[in-house]
């Protein structure tokens, strides 16, 4: 039932509550019998991970689909309305490295900005390269060790975080969600949005730092905001200029996690001498 009414967070439930239960229930028969049920599973996922490649071959042709289906339905004029969308969700990563970052790292970390922005270069414009914060993990922790930050903000901040502090993504979805209700024509009260930036925050965490797990995560929020999927291929056409800036602000955002926390564990450590 949940399956067919597309209740991703209920599947991803029964998915945890599923694994919890075989591992609870194999536990008596010894590490052994573990390692074989996960190999048969393992053995078996190869035939939906087969149908997943064919279909990405295929996402190509629906997108062009969706794209000219919207074209003949509204006219050429979509593409000033994708291109306000990009605008928008470029503005905003903007606005957050240069508001929300530039406070934390200049004028609470008082890290000086030649100093910063040479150190995150590298880590950046990789990230923008491979669209994936996940990949840039090394060269990002690189960067944090050259600023000066200790190895254990840098490992919380960066590492165990990486999948956790996704603020390109959640920036991004929220945007992404406004975007469809308003060309669905569909009104959004105050509590809806709360709600909606809520189901934003939620989904983004925990989801893997590779290419385009922004826009999977993206889908768990349509659906379950009810809002219409169909235009989601619409939003893929335009994907491949922002999951660089969703990367891009992903490492940013561990940096300054781990640059902040190091600058608090150093002035309590001052107080506490």
């Amino acid at each position: 039932m949940f399956f067919l009414s597309s209740e991703i967070l209920l599947i991803a439930l029964l998915a945890l509550l599923l694994g919890i239960a075989l591992r609870r229930s194999y536990a008596h028969h010894g590490a052994e019998r573990l390692r074989a049920l996960a190999t048969t599973f393992e053995e078996a996922r190869e035939v939906p991970a087969t149908l997943l490649k064919w279909l990405i071959h295929l996402i190509p042709i629906a997108v062009l689909a969706v794209v000219a289906g919207a074209v003949s339905e509204h006219g050429f004029g979509i593409f000033g309305v994708l291109l306000k969308y990009v605008g928008v969700v470029l503005l905003g990563f903007a606005l957050q490295i240069t508001l929300v970052y530039g406070t934390w790292i200049f004028l609470i970390a008082r890290k000086s900005p030649r100093v910063f922005w040479t150190a995150a270069r590298a880590p950046l414009l990789y990230a923008f390269g491979v669209n994936s914060s996940l990949a840039t993990l090394p060269l990002t922790l690189k960067a944090l060790k050259d600023l000066g930050v200790s190895a254990r903000s840098a490992s919380l901040g960066a590492g165990v975080a990486t999948n956790l502090n996704n603020d390109g993504v959640v920036l991004y979805e929220a945007m992404a969600v406004f975007f469809i209700a308003k060309v669905a024509g569909i009104p959004m009260s105050d509590g809806e949005m709360l709600t909606a930036a809520l189901a934003c925050v939620v989904a983004s965490m925990g989801i893997t730092g590779i290419p385009e797990a922004g826009f999977i995560s993206l889908s768990v929020v349509v659906s379950t905001l009810a809002l219409p999927p169909e235009l989601l291929p619409l939003l893929l056409a335009v994907d491949w200029m922002i999951a660089r800036g969703r990367s891009v602000v992903n490492v940013l955002s561990d940096m300054t996690l781990s640059i902040a926390m190091d600058a608090t564990e150093r002035r309590v450590h001052q107080v506490s001498n």
